[in-house]
This record gives C-alpha cells, structure tokens and sequence, in this order.
C-alpha cells in the first residue's frame, strides 16, 4: 500500500523525533544492582521481538481486511509497486483512500506503541515519564493516530487521510490499537523480569 509524500514526511519526522528523544535519556545517578541483558539473542530479546511482531502482524491484517471489505464500491488501492504492470503504479498520484488510510493509521499506532513499550528506563536510565519529550512525542503520535480515525479535522486534510472511515472501522482501529498496546506492554513487563544470561 502506497503512501502520500505527507504521511511518509509527518513519519519520517516522528521517528527521527522519538530516536533523538530516546538518545538523551539521562542514566540514574545511582547504579543498579540489577545488570541489564547483556545478550542480543537472549530468551527475553527473541520471544519479547517475536511476540510483538506476531501483535503488530495480527493488528495490521485485521485493519487491512476490514479496510478491504468496507471501502466504497469501485474505489482503487493504490500500491506502491504492481508485481504485474511493473513500476507503472509507483509513477501514478497519489490518490486517498480507506485502505492505504487505514494502514497509515496502523503504522502511527504501532510506530509509537514501540517507542513506548521497549523503552527500558528504570532501573538502569530516567524512566519514560520522566523523559518528557519521549513521552510527549509518544503521547502525540498516539492523539494524532487517534485523531485521525475517529473524526473528520484539518489533520485528515493535512495528512492525506480519509475524512471518515466507513462504519465502525475508525472505533475498531483505536480498540485494536489498545489491545496491541496492553499485549505488548504486559508481554515486555512480563519477560524483562526473566533473569538475564
């Protein structure tokens, strides 16, 4: 699914915004006891990446499908490349619709659903509230993401977004953007607590 030159501008801003605000976390004054994992491919690091790829994967073809089977009638998907025309669809305007909307929307949710579940903060760096333009970068890709599905506003415009999604799909998004936030929130908790090796 394609995206418009404004959506990949408002991302591209927004993660180099949320890298550089988790570069400044600052360390705790006073060290840990606790070690951190000192392990790339540790039990906590793969089965943490695997499961909430697994939630985002589940998450982005749910809204997908819904997307598909609620579009208008006649409406086209816009791609980003066509495995039988070539690069044709890539050259071509970009036009709005549900589908490339909706998957826009999926990608603020678990772009800041990351950034905010993975961050490791205490007891080793300033924990997430702490870091408060961590926090607020989160926070605002979170309302904007919001924004985005529940209502028609200047930000839809600006963004390159559908005005309304069809039927429920908009209160879907936000619910389903919740569980995979509880999901991946309570599996990191979760496994951070497993001894590191």
């Amino acid at each position: 699914v394609r995206l418009g030159d404004s959506q990949a501008t408002f991302s591209g801003i927004f993660s180099a915004a949320l890298f550089f605000c988790l570069s400044q976390a600052k360390p705790l004054d006073k060290l840990s006891p606790e070690r951190p994992h000192t392990r790339v491919f540790s039990t906590y690091i793969l089965v943490s990446m695997v499961l909430q790829f697994a939630a985002h994967l589940s998450f982005t073809i749910y809204a997908t499908q819904r997307a598909l089977t609620l579009r208008p009638e006649g409406e086209e998907v816009c791609v980003a490349f066509d495995l039988e025309g070539g690069s044709e669809a890539a050259s071509s305007s970009f036009e709005t619709n549900v589908v490339n909307s909706v998957c826009y929307i999926v990608n603020l949710y678990t772009l800041a659903t990351n950034f905010a579940v993975n961050y490791v903060g205490h007891p080793h760096s300033t924990p997430i509230h702490a870091n408060r333009p961590m926090l607020f970068a989160v926070l605002a890709m979170m309302a904007t993401a919001t924004l985005l599905s529940v209502g028609e506003s200047p930000v839809n415009e600006l963004l390159e977004v559908s005005a309304s999604l069809p039927g429920t799909l908009g209160t879907e998004l936000v619910a389903f953007a919740a569980a995979d936030f509880a999901f991946c929130w309570c599996v990191e908790n979760a496994l951070r607590k497993l001894p590191s090796s």
